[in-house]
């Protein structure tokens, strides 16, 4: 038997976290938790951005370098001191003062029509995979879920 099978089960995300992390760190975040969580984090605003950067300082007041979408900077200049409040809420102290916005994302392409050659049991909305994930008892699992089943933006 392989020494380094474990005989009980381990949590995906603490595996992913070790995977994650170095390519984390060579981008300059200290913790991956915010690249991770970021939709969580910021709701909405998540679908026209993206954390690129963080420098933190160890009295606080650190830097975070957020990427956006083309044709955001107004409504991300309008929105700064809330997506500030809304990071430091997640990091539990006043970790980020500054927020830099950097126009680097793609415009969103507009989405194809759905054609018969796609699976005919994919969700079509998110009202549809919350209701396929309502016997799912652990939260955790129906979040990690329903961000699976979710439609990818574009990548950078």
């Amino acid at each position: 038997m392989d020494k380094t099978r474990k005989n009980r089960m381990t949590r995906l995300s603490s595996m992913l976290d070790n995977m994650v992390a170095p390519s984390v760190r060579k981008r300059g975040f200290v913790l991956s938790r915010l690249v991770s969580e970021w939709p969580i984090i910021a709701g909405d605003i998540a679908t026209w951005s993206r954390p690129s950067r963080l420098a933190l300082m160890r009295d606080g007041g650190g830097k975070l370098t957020l990427a956006i979408r083309s044709g955001f900077g107004p409504l991300a200049l309008q929105m700064r001191s809330s997506i500030t409040d809304r990071v430091n809420a997640a990091f539990g102290y006043r970790a980020v003062s500054e927020i830099i916005f950097v126009q680097k994302l793609p415009p969103a392409t507009a989405k194809p029509a759905p054609t018969s050659t796609s699976a005919p049991d994919a969700p079509q909305d998110i009202w549809t995979l919350d209701s396929k994930l309502e016997k799912v008892k652990s939260p955790d699992v129906r979040a990690a879920l329903r961000r699976l089943g979710s439609p990818i933006e574009g990548d950078d």
